[in-house]
């Protein structure tokens, strides 16, 4: 926990360059009445406070550079922007407008919106099977299929993610095992830990529903190490129920000072 402290104070310190520097950028756009790049600086602006964890201003941004793109009539960078909007409101559980957002994005039509499209019907799909709705969610990610590039180390991975979860929400092992290796072949090489971490837990609930304890523990023990190398302790501590045995417990009429008795991290 100390190295993913000082990785924060970091990350912390270049954030705050990003944003002295974006901050020049966007009056050096505004001198010259160049409403486009002053919107895409706030946008850059937003991923760097939404790395902060300032979510709030993040949001604040990015519903004014939706505006903006909209009103310029610059559908792939509105779509972009929005799609990135809703991931942050899915944080801040607004489920409601987010799932709005990302059905707009999943309607455009044309070859330029192709991977908006995707990333938007991945992030939907997985909406929808937290609300109980995975029988729609596979039927959107099958009419996204064609949108696909398996050469895309980004969308494509994070697509078969979001088949994994559907297939999961099913209870198809089979299924939900093929969309998870899939996922990990697009992933080789690729430096996403978080989308690693995922692909592997997904593996982990098929061994774990198969009656492979040990083959799952360790797997949602590799999970646990990537999502904690992404620096998301959240999703690592969920995964760590998984793998954390009990607390110990005191055997009745035992006195055995030799007595094993199960020990591990408690989180």
């Amino acid at each position: 926990m100390k190295h993913l402290r000082r990785a924060r104070l970091v990350a912390g310190a270049r954030g705050e360059e990003a944003l002295e520097l974006l901050g020049k950028a966007r009056k050096s756009a505004q001198a010259v009445d160049d409403v486009r790049l002053v919107a895409n600086c706030d946008e850059k602006a937003a991923w760097v406070l939404a790395a902060r964890g300032e979510l709030d201003r993040a949001v604040t941004l990015l519903r004014a550079v939706v505006d903006v793109f909209d009103a310029l009539g610059d559908e792939y960078a509105m779509l972009v922007a929005s799609t990135n909007l809703a991931h942050h409101l899915l944080d801040r559980k607004q489920h409601g407008e987010a799932e709005f957002l990302l059905r707009q994005a999943v309607e455009a039509e044309g070859e330029h919106t192709r991977h908006v499209r995707l990333g938007a019907a991945s992030r939907l799909a997985k909406v929808l099977c937290r609300s109980g709705r995975a029988d729609e969610a596979l039927r959107l990610l099958d009419s996204v299929a064609v949108d696909v590039d398996a050469d895309d180390r980004t969308e494509a991975p994070r697509y078969h993610l979001a088949r994994a979860a559907v297939f999961q929400t099913l209870s198809t092992r089979l299924a939900t095992e093929e969309a998870a290796r899939t996922a990990l072949d697009l992933l080789d090489r690729a430096l996403l830990p978080a989308f690693h971490a995922e692909a592997l837990e997904y593996l982990a609930w098929v061994a774990q529903t198969g009656g492979r304890r040990t083959e799952a523990e360790a797997l949602y023990a590799q999970a646990m190490a990537l999502y904690l190398l992404s620096d998301d302790e959240e999703e690592a501590l969920r995964v760590a129920s998984e793998v954390v045995p009990e607390p110990p417990r005191r055997l009745s009429g035992t006195t055995d000072s030799a007595q094993s008795l199960a020990t591990g991290l408690y989180l």
